[in-house]
């Protein structure tokens, strides 16, 4: 388990989010400043990617914020260094701890996220998705604007899903925290059902081969 924050997020060691932690920072690791760029090199194809959302229909649209980010990294780019190019990624970047990073320029094209958000993606109850088949990444949106089009883009290449903790009583959503919560929650018990499920099977095989032996 790790915990991958975006550029724009909160500081995961500002006072407060320390103190909400409870100690759980020293227990996970944490990649922070992650520009969405790169975010190949921290979730792979391979991987389950499920936006937390609770819309049924609606398409993504850019803030006037994420179309501004978007220009600033646009101009910075060409100050990047890069090289080897793949058929998945324009090139490699080095961070300045030495980490290799790939860099998919994509995610900065206003244009290909724009197309790519009109690609729909199923939307499913929370508890309908079962976790433990492949490893899964959850996307949080911020409350004030949401799931961003790279999160999107980002499902669509994993072939992905949105998943949604459905309410009563004309509740329209709920808080991000709780909402994530509640959704970790299915998958770690996913998670931990499926191996102690797997556990008993290995448990039993190896008592059934015992007994067969003894039967010999």
């Amino acid at each position: 388990s790790r915990l991958l924050l975006s550029k724009g997020c909160v500081d995961p060691w500002e006072l407060k989010v320390l103190r909400a932690g409870a100690g759980s920072h020293f227990r996970i690791p944490i990649h922070s400043g992650i520009a969405w760029e790169h975010m190949p090199s921290y979730v792979t194809p391979k991987m389950a990617v499920y936006l937390a959302d609770h819309r049924t229909g609606q398409q993504l649209r850019p803030s006037s914020s994420e179309e501004d980010d978007l220009d600033e990294e646009a101009s910075d780019s060409e100050e990047e260094e890069g090289e080897e190019k793949d058929d998945e990624v324009r090139y490699k970047t080095l961070t300045a701890d030495g980490q290799r990073l790939k860099v998919d320029e994509s995610y900065r094209d206003m244009d290909e996220l724009e197309e790519c958000s009109e690609i729909p993606l199923p939307h499913y109850d929370y508890t309908a998705v079962e976790y433990s088949k492949a490893p899964s990444v959850l996307v949080v949106g911020g409350e004030a604007h949401g799931l961003s089009l790279q999160a999107h883009k980002l499902a669509v290449d994993c072939v992905g899903a949105r998943v949604h903790v459905p309410a009563n009583n004309g509740v329209e959503s709920l808080n991000t925290a709780i909402a994530a919560s509640i959704i970790l929650y299915e998958m770690r018990r996913q998670i931990l059902s499926s191996s102690s499920s797997s556990g008993h099977s290995a448990e039993a095989k190896l008592m059934n081969g015992q007994t067969a032996h003894g039967q010999l």
